[in-house]
């Protein structure tokens, strides 16, 4: 009896572990979204200073005397309006003013070669096209700055303290340690429950679900074993134990409120015209958004409406739907549970 309890005061405090760690991963997404909100923040911050920075210098007071002029570009600046004083230097284009710059919307001529940095010419430039060009990104040059730096933010964060991973590449590893954890249950039930007489060759894991800390599995296996089990009020799996039930599952479509197919292969999902409420059969919504509760005279079952049948006091779906039952009978009676 001891023995007992100490396991009840341990499975108490591993619930309250889990519900710590789930706790401090909610935490950790809230602090990934705070910082994605001031990475987009700073990001906005660093291009409307950069399109600022653009803008030409403001036009001279009409009692300075210095016109403003193109110069040509320094090797390491780009070119600008500048103001300058005095005439053009031999060799050089006329200085241009700001309002013959902006009156023609181009870029003025410049000539028809470039000195490199090396000493040596090159063909100028097409007009619109800059020697300088420059990224709003704390990282290297790329075409996705606000990417580069959220990857830089996660890059700074110790993955193995916080446990944080990509959620594209720790799906496949869940599913496969989901699946190693179920041939682990099946290798034990086989060896603690020798009067099922169980043969693990037979015994095929299909389905591995988990909710709120809890998992559930559907596990294929002979019809002789199929029919021992189900004489087994519980089933010893260590120091816990388990029950098994039939599984006769009966898709039922949670945007038409039909029997016989799902949500993701509905025919008419992406109307939202033809949505109906598995809840009041009311079409235009769906049962999440349904305003209607259980035990309300408005719950209505729509595949009963439709086959003419009572249809109150049960929404689509219930186990006591008479079609529901009906399709599970069918179901029962076309696969081989050993005459059962």
């Amino acid at each position: 009896m001891a023995r007992v309890f100490e396991l009840v005061e341990l499975c108490s405090e591993l619930r309250a572990d889990a519900a710590s760690e789930r706790g401090a991963v909610l935490a950790l997404k809230d602090q990934l979204a705070e910082t994605r909100r001031e990475n987009t923040a700073l990001h906005q911050r660093a291009i409307l200073a950069e399109s600022q920075s653009c803008f030409l210098s403001p036009v001279p007071a009409a009692n300075d005397a210095a016109p403003a002029a193109f110069l040509p570009a320094q090797p390491d600046r780009p070119a600008a309006l500048l103001p300058t004083s005095g005439p053009a230097l031999p060799g050089q284009p006329a200085p241009r003013t700001y309002a013959a710059a902006l009156t023609s919307g181009l870029e003025p001529p410049g000539p028809s070669s470039r000195t490199l940095a090396d000493g040596t010419s090159a063909p100028a430039l097409p007009p619109g096209l800059h020697e300088h060009v420059a990224f709003v990104t704390p990282l290297a040059p790329s075409t996705t700055p606000a990417r580069d730096t959220l990857r830089l933010i996660k890059a700074n964060i110790d993955p193995v303290e916080k446990d944080i991973r990509d959620s594209c590449s720790a799906t496949p590893g869940f599913w496969r340690q989901s699946r190693r954890s179920a041939r682990r249950l099946v290798a034990r039930l086989v060896e603690r429950n020798p009067q099922l007489r169980l043969d693990p060759s037979t015994c095929k894991v299909k389905t591995v679900r988990e909710r709120s800390g809890t998992q559930a599995m559907i596990v294929e296996v002979d019809p002789q074993a199929f029919v021992r089990i189900l004489q087994q009020t519980q089933l010893s799996v260590g120091w816990t134990s388990i029950r098994a039930v039939e599984d006769l599952h009966v898709p039922t479509c949670k945007f038409c409120a039909q029997y016989g197919h799902g949500r993701s292969s509905c025919p008419v999902r992406h109307d939202a015209t033809r949505a109906v409420c598995t809840r009041c059969g009311t079409e235009g919504h769906l049962g999440t958004d349904c305003a209607v509760r259980m035990g309300d005279p408005a719950v209505t079952c729509v595949e009963c409406r439709r086959a003419g049948l009572e249809a109150s006091g049960h929404p689509t779906g219930h186990p006591q739907c008479p079609l529901l039952v009906d399709r599970v009978s069918r179901l029962r009676a076309r696969t081989n549970n050993g005459g059962t």
